[in-house]
């Protein structure tokens, strides 16, 4: 038997069936997703009416407050240094760019001043 020969979704399909008949006791527990004989898309019928006043039970534990205050005390001291890294890096820039500016202002200035002397009344 040679694999060239069929199509890889049709080996794929063919395994699948083979190694579900291994686990599976019936046709209905292959195509369901939770091994149950309950057919797809139909609710699950336990028998129970649901209640909207009952309070939602959490996946996971919940931080307290004490473990948030504790997680945002140590994210700001870990951000200390970087801010002020950042505010040092900011007032240099502001420098840098109004001598820029200013340096743009005055040769403006000087064309603007030459441009006028040039021209002739």
């Amino acid at each position: 038997m040679k694999l060239k020969n069929y199509s890889v979704a049709g080996f794929l399909f063919i395994c699948g069936v083979a190694l579900s008949g291994c686990i599976t006791s019936s046709p209905e527990q292959l195509l369901s997703p939770t091994g149950s004989a309950q057919p797809l898309g139909q609710p699950k019928k336990t028998g129970d009416f649901g209640n909207v006043n009952s309070k939602p039970q959490p996946a996971a534990e919940q931080l307290t407050s004490s473990e948030v205050a504790q997680a945002k005390a140590e994210l700001t001291r870990d951000a200390a240094p970087s801010t002020a890294q950042a505010k040092q890096n900011n007032q240099a820039t502001y420098r840098r760019e109004v001598s820029e500016l200013q340096k743009l202002a005055q040769d403006q200035k000087k064309r603007r001043l030459q441009e006028i002397e040039s021209r002739k009344f």
